[in-house]
């Protein structure tokens, strides 16, 4: 009777101890699901924040500002969606141009061009990290064309808020690229080139995560865009699409935001084709409306770059020669 008398007090010391531990295993594992929980809360409203801030600047056109985030985490942008690292995606209905990934990144550089295809379609948004660095790559022939993008000279030219330089390609030998590995160290590399990349394979040998892209393209930014890594060409409709070529890292989300772009096109096609229709019961006299009707209407079935270019340039022709006779402009 004594020895169970004398042990019972040790049992219940045991049991308490590991009630204890239990417990205590039970606040800690809560309080990191409750934190894993909050930063994921946190992660999704700071990004539908960004949103927010983004759609605000879409009725501002040229505009260019960083933008700071309260935490470095990496941001995931895609045709789509835009997340930051364990939080949900919101969607992303603005036409953006960046890489798919920004790494552990507290500060956004970002800036808006206005597409007109003839008229005023929409914003284009970029956006970038500071620690990236832009090589626009000319030879003799499209030097002049080339050094215009980063010249204030220049409407639309690339904001001082980039890391953006041009250089002839006989420039980029090796002591150059050896001098851009030092300068640019855990940095995103982006190659433009806008004549042949014949040294393309050194470059990625001595930057293996640099990017490269070819622009073939006119003295109108119309042409085409080869993805190097990958062999995907894209169409070019100007130079706003040939920035996005250059902001993008992905042949797919590039693409993807050229097809929500002619969305809109095709969406504001049909305003001015409506406009245009009311106008022609409103108006009398020597004004031809279902001329420029017709060339809208066929505007908004093309679906080649080609094929817009050409059936955008009648329609301006069209649209110039209402205004030759005195009638009012559809745009």
């Amino acid at each position: 009777m004594n020895s169970k008398a004398q042990t019972s007090p040790v049992f219940k010391y045991i049991f308490a101890a590991v009630a204890g531990v239990i417990v205590l295993i039970f606040f800690i594992t809560f309080g990191a699901q409750y934190i894993g929980l909050q930063e994921t809360k946190s992660s999704s409203e700071i990004a539908t924040s960004l949103n927010h801030v983004l759609d605000a600047l879409l009725t501002v056109e040229g505009t260019n500002a960083p933008i700071d985030t309260p935490f470095e985490r990496d941001l995931y942008i895609t045709c789509n969606r835009i997340s930051f690292k364990g939080g949900y995606p919101t969607d992303l209905e603005k036409i953006v141009f960046a890489p798919t990934i920004l790494e552990e990144t507290s500060k956004l550089h970002v800036w808006t061009i206005g597409w007109r295809f003839p008229f005023k379609v929409t914003n284009l948004f970029y956006i970038s990290s500071p620690n990236t660095y832009f090589y626009l790559v000319h030879d003799s022939s499209t030097k002049q064309q080339v050094e215009k993008l980063t010249s204030s000279s220049f409407t639309n030219y690339i904001p001082t808020l980039y890391k953006r330089q041009a250089i002839g390609i006989n420039q980029l030998d090796t002591s150059l690229l050896t001098q851009i590995k030092n300068q640019a160290k855990n940095a995103r590399i982006k190659f433009a080139f806008f004549t042949t990349p014949s040294n393309a394979q050194q470059i990625k040998r001595e930057l293996p995560n640099s990017e490269i892209v070819y622009l073939n393209v006119n003295s109108e930014w119309e042409g085409e865009v080869t993805f190097y890594d990958t062999g995907d060409k894209v169409m070019l409709l100007g130079l706003p699409f040939v920035y996005g070529a250059i902001f993008s890292d992905s042949a797919y989300n590039f693409n993807c935001s050229i097809s929500k772009a002619l969305d809109h096109l095709k969406f504001m096609v049909g305003l001015y084709t409506e406009k245009a229709k009311y106008i022609r019961i409103k108006e009398r006299g020597n004004c031809n409306y279902q001329l420029i009707i017709e060339n809208l209407v066929e505007f908004s079935s093309r679906n080649t770059a080609t094929s817009l270019i050409e059936q955008r340039a009648k329609l301006e022709d069209v649209n110039d020669l209402l205004i030759k006779n005195g009638c009012i402009s559809i745009f």
